[in-house]
């Protein structure tokens, strides 16, 4: 999400960049079904499992949306069923 990779930024700069490398892509919005599945992987695993908010926001697209989830924090979403997680990369 857009919003995690501008909340990683340190100044203005930093800002911009993740900014720009998505301006081209499609913004995808959660739906009301979405947040509401969104809030149930948060009840049940941020204690556990220490799932965060917007991370269970992002589950909840990608599950909803039959959709992998490409990401390097692969251990934050174990726990998150029906969710297919793969690295976009190798370091």
């Amino acid at each position: 999400m857009v919003m995690e990779l501008v909340q990683q930024a340190r100044n203005s700069a930093e800002q911009r960049r993740p900014l720009q490398l998505v301006a081209a892509m499609n913004v995808v919005w959660p739906t009301e079904p979405e947040c509401e599945q969104a809030l149930d992987f948060f009840k049940q695993f941020h204690l556990s499992h220490n799932l965060g908010l917007i991370d269970s926001l992002i589950a909840s697209l990608a599950v909803g949306r039959a959709a992998t989830l490409f990401s390097f924090n692969a251990k934050h979403y174990q726990c998150v069923p029906g969710l297919i997680v793969k690295r976009p990369y190798v370091r």
